[in-house]
């Protein structure tokens, strides 16, 4: 009978036997296969937490972290922007709350211009509330400033160095001018605070100069500063 076996044992033989008892046991070796590689994986095989229909999803809730993403991976598309929090600190722009800064309709005009002497220039324009013009002197005249109203009342707060702020109340369409926003030839700065009904507000703050021009052949008042502007 030994003879007999070792003369028919063979590869196919011994394979079967070994199949046979895998299958019939429950098939526990097959299942300890562990894959070892990404090749041993078809493409589109594992499912996320939003499989195909019929399939279930094979990642565990809240086991994945910063360190599973490749950086700069992760756009707007990806991410619901309603469940993110206030950014720290968000009220404040290099430490200046947002209360600082203009709102709604505010805007920042530059004043920039030049006249000739005893001649006269549109500093800025607020078409419906007030317009503000630099009247030139001269190297030895000091220059001023000249206020028109539009169609409604406007209140003017003034400073030019003064040891008190001096207010004037402009009627509509009214052109106005006082020693009050004297500029001095050699160099001045006038402060101009404006408000009108319907909350429109202006304040001015210029600087002006005066210097002879040879190439002109006469004095030039330059005229230079920013305009905060809100509701007009």
């Amino acid at each position: 009978m030994r003879q007999w076996l070792r003369s028919h044992l063979t590869y196919a033989n011994v394979m079967v036997t070994i199949l046979a008892f895998v299958v019939l046991g429950g098939g526990t070796a097959i299942a300890s296969f562990v894959v070892s590689s990404n090749s041993q994986v078809a493409p589109a095989t594992i499912s996320g937490h939003h499989p195909p229909s019929g399939d279930h999803s094979n990642i565990i809730a809240q086991s994945l972290n910063g360190q599973d993403v490749a950086p700069n991976r992760l756009g707007g598309d990806q991410i619901n922007e309603s469940t993110l929090g206030k950014v720290p600190n968000a009220d404040a722009l290099d430490g200046i709350s947002s209360t600082g800064f203009i709102h709604g309709v505010g805007r920042i005009l530059t004043i920039d211009a030049s006249a000739g002497a005893n001649g006269s220039t549109e500093l800025f324009d607020l078409p419906g509330f007030v317009k503000v013009d630099g009247l030139c002197g001269d190297s030895v005249t000091a220059g001023n400033a000249g206020v028109i109203t539009s169609d409604q009342s406007v209140d003017v707060i003034s400073d030019n160095g003064g040891a008190n702020a001096q207010l004037h109340q402009l009627g509509p369409n009214t052109s106005a001018g006082t020693s009050d926003w004297n500029m001095d030839p050699a160099g001045d700065s006038l402060t101009l605070s404006m408000d009108a009904s319907g909350g429109k507000v202006a304040t001015a703050f210029i600087f002006e100069y005066t210097f002879h021009s040879n190439f002109l052949h006469m004095d030039i008042c330059r005229y230079q500063g920013h305009v905060i502007v809100g509701g007009a």
